[in-house]
């Protein structure tokens, strides 16, 4: 077998074929927008490389026909946010070969072993945590977009090389319907009430960038920053953005004020994959922005993306307003039968309690796995 360093034009696009071969007689695999990848790797259009590098191999087998790939990385931004030094890989696939998956990970390996990291996460984006988090490793259904999808296989060239649970996500679903409790629309009504002070306001599509500075004070609020990591800046809050921009409706995107102040946000959009799959083509993003602006259905189901709250409001309740509006929007529109939270974790209780509260169904579970170099001290679970 060999390894090949990606390198070339030619040998990114095999990097972005790969899965094809390795997917093409399962019925759930949806190809992901090429654009979102090269994006990705691209450092004119990923933040993340203005305070990091990223390195892309692909892998060979003896017939010379391609087998595998790993892509890997490392940023002042994530690593100093953590409380071990650590690097991260991601965008792994490969056959179901244990010697192979093993020289993918080596090399991802040797090359953060020369950046001073002290463990490795993955699989996860060279990016935000909006997009590629985690190895699916119970599900059997078509991946929303921007969401990690692979065989189920590989849980085991994961822990067999060594790796070990960080943390789980869990992907609910919930009816776009559901009989919210009559608690939750009594706490909705007591907060967004002048007596409570908060007030909720939706993005304008004509001026995304008015709610930008809005939902980069959440932002840094929310998920805070240790040490000299870097705060999200008005770039890094585009870059965020950017890729589900297009496919937005913008009475979805919502915030909530607190006298003034911004304290929370939540990101819904519907699930373009649908249409991707569909259509069997790499979408317009032009069609896309037409097909929503104009009313016309072009998925069932919705995806939650992002939702954050300040730290001094996030034992208020303040997710029964979100729900409370948003079903508003779903009866009005009629458009949508059932809403995907991912990536709700498992060191999340509250998250968790609100899936439950609101009959939401596991519908597909990802893990993000770690493991340190010297092999000695154990991987303790993440906490929140």
């Amino acid at each position: 077998m060999q390894l090949i360093e990606v390198t070339t034009d030619a040998l990114a696009e095999e990097f972005l074929d790969l899965p094809d071969k390795l997917y093409k007689s399962d019925k759930n695999y949806i190809r992901p927008l090429d654009s979102d990848i090269r994006n990705v790797f691209d450092k004119k259009t990923n933040v993340y490389f203005n305070y990091g590098k990223a390195v892309r191999y692909l892998l060979k087998d003896d017939s010379g026909q391609y087998i595998g790939r790993i892509a890997a990385y490392y940023d002042e931004y994530s690593a100093m946010q953590d409380e071990i030094y650590s690097g991260a890989f991601g965008f792994f696939e490969c056959i179901n070969d244990q010697e192979a998956a093993n020289m993918l990970f080596n090399a991802a390996k040797k090359w953060l072993s020369t950046k001073g990291v002290l463990a490795i996460n993955g699989p996860v984006n060279f990016g935000d945590k909006t997009m590629w988090w985690g190895l699916m490793t119970e599900g059997d259904l078509p991946p929303t977009y921007a969401m990690n999808y692979n065989h189920l296989y590989y849980k085991d060239l994961f822990e067999n090389y060594g790796m070990k649970p960080y943390f789980n996500l869990a992907a609910y679903q919930i009816d776009t319907l559901v009989q919210l409790p009559e608690k939750y629309k009594e706490k909705a009504a007591q907060l967004l009430s002048p007596e409570g002070g908060y007030r909720i306001e939706k993005l304008s599509r004509e001026d995304p960038l008015d709610k930008l500075k809005d939902f980069l004070t959440i932002y840094n609020n929310a998920f805070g920053t240790k040490q000299k990591a870097k705060a999200a800046d008005i770039e890094h809050g585009i870059r965020v953005f950017s890729p589900f921009y297009p496919f937005m409706d913008p009475e979805l995107i919502q915030f909530l004020y607190y006298k003034d102040e911004p304290v929370a946000f939540i990101g819904v959009l519907p699930d373009p994959n649908e249409y991707i799959r569909n259509n069997k083509k790499e979408i317009s993003r032009t069609e896309y922005n037409y097909l929503i602006d104009n009313n016309i259905s072009v998925s069932r189901k919705l995806i939650g993306i992002i939702s954050a709250v300040v730290p001094e409001h996030r034992d208020k309740g303040l997710l029964t307003c979100f729900a409370t509006e948003l079903q508003e929007v779903f009866r009005r529109k009629k458009r949508w039968d059932h809403i995907e939270f991912r990536w709700v974790a498992d060191y999340n209780p509250k998250m968790i309690t609100v899936m439950e509260n609101l009959n939401g169904k596991i519908v597909k579970k990802h893990t993000v796995y770690r493991i340190h170099f010297d092999n000695i001290l154990p991987v303790e679970k993440l906490k929140l």
